[in-house]
């Protein structure tokens, strides 16, 4: 091979790896972004699942969920696709650095276990909406196990997919694209997401335990714009 051809597959290789660089940032970004709008909408909605739960007042969240199903149906949609698209960002941006075979395997784990996780409790909280605007004990017991259910694994989801997930990403990546801050903040979204599956069994899930999510999620947007950058650095090199 000529210095010349040499020099034009380098580059195409670089190419390559810069469009990558930017679909995983853009990828990651989206994520997030679709998390976030859910969040709007649910906060919109009035209706607190991890409340009424705590406070034994399903049947006034049934109430709320009746008169605000629309919000809440969207506020899970967005939720779905966020969860799916969180996972398969976070499975990607293990391929921006040389992750130990360890690592990269536990990683894969836990981003490939929470999203159907997640999926599986929004589906569950989509159910319990259906019997909004029911009354009886026995659809307020069904509509408590059922809450219980949708808000534990929704919790369980959330630690793995903006917690553990990105401490793993840090452990992987941090000899190679992952700047000190990046790292420090995946450290402080573990601490948030220990701290909040504490609050799954000694309560606080509407307090201390909903720290992981901005950490997390801010986390994941941080690792996004990175990732958009490292192509830039690349072709100033």
């Amino acid at each position: 091979m000529t210095a010349e051809a040499a020099a034009g597959a380098m580059a195409l290789e670089a190419e390559r790896e810069r469009g990558g660089s930017v679909a995983i940032g853009v990828t990651a970004i989206a994520g997030a972004v679709l998390m976030l709008i859910g969040a709007v909408l649910w906060a919109a909605s009035g209706a607190d699942l991890d409340a009424a739960l705590a406070d034994g007042a399903i049947g006034q969240y049934l109430i709320d969920a009746a008169a605000n199903s629309e919000l809440l149906v969207a506020n899970l949609s967005f939720w779905i696709a966020g969860a799916l698209v969180l996972s398969i960002a976070g499975v990607m941006l293990l391929g921006l650095g040389a992750s130990s075979p360890n690592v990269a395997i536990a990683a894969r784990a836990v981003y490939t276990t929470g999203a159907p996780l997640a999926i599986a409790s929004f589906v569950a909280w989509l159910a319990l909406i259906r019997l909004a605007g029911s009354g009886g004990s026995e659809v307020e017991a069904l509509a408590d196990t059922l809450g219980f259910f949708a808000s534990r694994a929704d919790g369980i989801a959330t630690v793995l997919l903006v917690s553990f997930g990105p401490a793993l990403i840090v452990a992987g990546g941090r000899d190679s694209w992952v700047p000190g801050w990046l790292a420090i903040w995946g450290a402080v979204a573990l601490f948030a997401g220990l701290l909040s599956t504490v609050a799954m069994f000694a309560g606080g899930l509407t307090t201390y335990g909903f720290l992981v999510v901005p950490v997390g999620v801010g986390w994941t947007i941080a690792a996004g714009v990175v990732a958009l950058r490292a192509p830039r650095a690349s072709s100033a090199r």
